[in-house]
């Protein structure tokens, strides 16, 4: 069964990481030919930021500086995944846009491996404390089909089954499925790399927590700890999150121990942590340890935001996530999850050992979504883009295995659950292949690379170039240089910015208002392209011609 069991999943695997990377052909194959085709999937400004990241790393760069806006802002370890991403693409002799997608790939195949590791710590073939023999001899009395299934058959069967749900469920289209990419079916494994790396290690804590609970040795404290460190600047959502799970389970555990209740409440609360009550404080103090270690290890990260935020509050990256506001309700979370959020809430009252911790992971992704932006402002998007559509599909496994009565059932209501998320996979799928039909930032006219080159070669990468809307985000990840205008949420003054850039290649400024609007922000090179042409004439007596062909000409200021 094993064997079986393998190709299954590994089959599986191949199947979503074909759906997952079938866009980028075909974005390919479909180029135009007066086009070319720079790599761009989802998040078009976004995947020019951190390329261009790779970029300042195969250049021997080891802190962040942000090339989307021309104000002096401090230089950061905020994106360091990418720097060094960019490094080892440097000493492979790997382009950047290759170093992207390589990445993506392999992240996302070592985040399928921890997902099934986690399936298989859940449903392991001798957990001894979820009931795994008493359910499996249910479902071998009650099943009316011709073979009886042993207790290690039904576990194979479950990580099947949790594994091909973690995979392909989603469920009705929502605001939310538009707003988060990475709840997409097809995108969920090759999201962004520093999306790919929290959550990898947000399952891999995830693990850790449950192998210390089977046997406590320090060794899972410290991997714990340090997986915490390394995630804590770039991902602090997933930390947060992680320390919310385990605190949860933590608390609940420890009421459950010494629980006053009734007898019969107390017995069940009890059963839960598989241990008398004498045992049970050792147990508690052991769950403490393992919290307050990997607290411990996530404070100098929350430091160094903190130091950041207090010092230098206008970097992009906390004003973004600053923002703090409701953008959906529980309404919208419920559409977005679907089947998959219903059938693990089920479980809350009737869930065996180890989901426990799965469950802890859910009330604290809610908590987090709902009552934490009230508090404190963080952006309550970065806690949906978390695994947790996988852990739903884990406890939607366990829940279907308790509800159902045999394997008929337990066939019939997977079925239901797979073909209600069907339409939703093709739409997703539908989407993403012929998401932005015609757009200069997916397919930019084949003139404009040369003049990119040109400006790469005979400028400065801290020299400001002025451009507009596709221009704007090709221009780091391919000369290098720092522009005025372009990303929304790395551009500081964004829609200010947009207006005086407009006002320019519009041609209302007299040469000595232009002039000194390039001189107060730096600007040294204007490239004129489809988009800036469009916007109107411009005539400056003060600019002058470096570069031009059919397609883009690109000026200098000579300030």
């Amino acid at each position: 069964m094993k064997r079986f069991e393998y190709f299954i999943i590994l089959l599986l695997s191949l199947v979503i990481l074909f759906l997952s990377f079938y866009p980028i052909y075909y974005r390919y194959k479909t180029t135009p030919p007066d086009r070319t085709y720079v790599g761009t999937t989802f998040y078009t400004a976004d995947y020019a930021g951190y390329v261009s990241t790779i970029e300042q790393g195969i250049k021997g760069r080891w802190t962040y500086v942000d090339k989307f806006t021309t104000e002096k802002l401090s230089e950061t370890f905020l994106y360091y995944p990418y720097l060094l991403i960019g490094h080892i693409a440097g000493f492979l002799g790997i382009g950047s846009i290759w170093a992207y997608h390589l990445s993506r790939f392999l992240l996302g195949l070592i985040y399928l491996v921890s997902i099934y590791w986690l399936i298989a710590v859940i449903f392991s073939d001798r957990n001894r404390h979820s009931g795994e023999s008493s359910e499996a001899r249910r479902i071998q009395n009650q099943d009316s089909g011709q073979a009886r299934m042993t207790g290690s058959m039904i576990s194979s069967i479950k990580r099947i089954i949790a594994f091909f749900l973690v995979l392909f469920s989603s469920s009705f289209p929502s605001k939310l499925s538009s707003i988060v990419a990475e709840t997409q079916v097809v995108n969920r494994f090759v999201i962004q790399p520093h999306f790919l790396l929290g959550n990898i290690f947000l399952i891999l804590g995830i693990i850790l927590f449950l192998k210390y609970l089977e046997k406590p040795e320090k060794k899972y404290v410290i991997l714990s700890g340090l997986m915490v460190f390394l995630v804590t600047v770039f991902r602090p959502s997933h930390v947060i999150l992680y320390l919310a799970t385990i605190g949860i389970y933590v608390i609940v555990s420890t009421l459950a121990s010494f629980w006053g209740g009734s007898a019969s409440w107390r017995r069940r609360l009890q059963n839960h942590l598989r241990t008398d009550s004498g045992q049970a404080r050792m147990t508690m103090r052991q769950y403490f340890i393992f919290f307050l270690t990997s607290l411990v290890f996530s404070l100098p990260g929350f430091f160094y935001l903190w130091y950041l935020k207090s010092n230098f509050n206008e970097l992009p990256y906390f004003l973004y996530d600053g923002e703090g506001k409701n953008l959906f309700n529980l309404w919208d979370l419920v559409l977005l999850q679907g089947p998959m959020l219903l059938l693990a809430v089920s479980l809350f009252f009737r869930h065996s050992g180890k989901s426990g911790i799965l469950l802890s992971f859910v009330a604290a992704n809610v908590v987090l979504l709902f009552v934490l932006p009230k508090i404190y402002p963080l952006n309550p998007l970065r806690f949906l883009q978390t695994p947790l559509f996988a852990i739903l599909a884990i406890l939607a496994t366990e829940a279907i295995f308790k509800l159902a009565k045999n394997l008929s059932l337990i066939t019939l209501m997977f079925l239901i659950t797979v073909t209600f998320s069907l339409p939703t996979l093709w739409l997703d799928f539908d989407h993403e292949v012929h998401l932005y039909v015609d757009a200069y930032y997916i397919w930019p006219p084949k003139e404009y690379l040369p003049a990119l080159k040109f400006l790469e070669s005979s400028s400065k990468p801290q020299d400001a170039v002025l451009t507009y809307k596709s221009l704007s985000n090709l221009v780091p990840m391919i000369s290098g240089n720092t522009i005025y205008w372009g990303h929304t949420n790395e551009t500081l003054n964004y829609n200010q910015k947009q207006i005086m850039v407009e006002k320019f290649y519009k041609g209302l400024m007299s040469d000595q208002e232009a002039q000194e609007f390039l001189k107060s922000n730096n600007i040294k090179y204007i490239l004129v392209g489809r988009e800036e042409k469009a916007l109107g004439n411009f005539h400056y007596e003060f600019l002058k011609k470096d570069f031009a062909n059919l397609e883009l000409e690109l000026y200098n200021s000579e300030l």
